[in-house]
């Protein structure tokens, strides 16, 4: 009667490392399919951050083109605005017309 209930005891043991085994397989696998999920979430932060660099660049790259466009037609208005008050000094003989050439541009 006890070798028949070491034998209960020995097969409910085994079961249970049966059991336990396959739990921490199920278990190593849910850990793995997280695993590549979280690498599959950082590669795409990875290139939403590299598109949003790029764009960043891009929209930097637009704006020093506005300023430099801005600038030279500022520059241009004055140069014309010089020339118009020389050539009218020039016929009025009165001098310079208020603002003259070193005025501040008007925005």
């Amino acid at each position: 009667v006890a070798w028949r209930s070491a034998e209960a005891s020995e097969a409910s043991i085994a079961c249970s490392l049966r059991e336990a085994g396959a739990a921490a397989e199920a278990s190593a696998a849910e850990v793995a399919r997280r695993v590549v999920a979280q690498e599959a979430l950082a590669e795409q932060a990875h290139r939403h951050a590299m598109i949003c660099s790029a764009e960043l660049q891009e929209l930097r790259r637009a704006s020093l083109l506005r300023e430099e466009h801005l600038e030279r037609r500022l520059a241009e208005e004055l140069r014309q605005r010089c020339i118009a008050e020389s050539i009218g000094s020039s016929s009025a003989r009165s001098g310079s017309t208020g603002g003259g050439c070193l005025a501040a541009p008007s925005a």
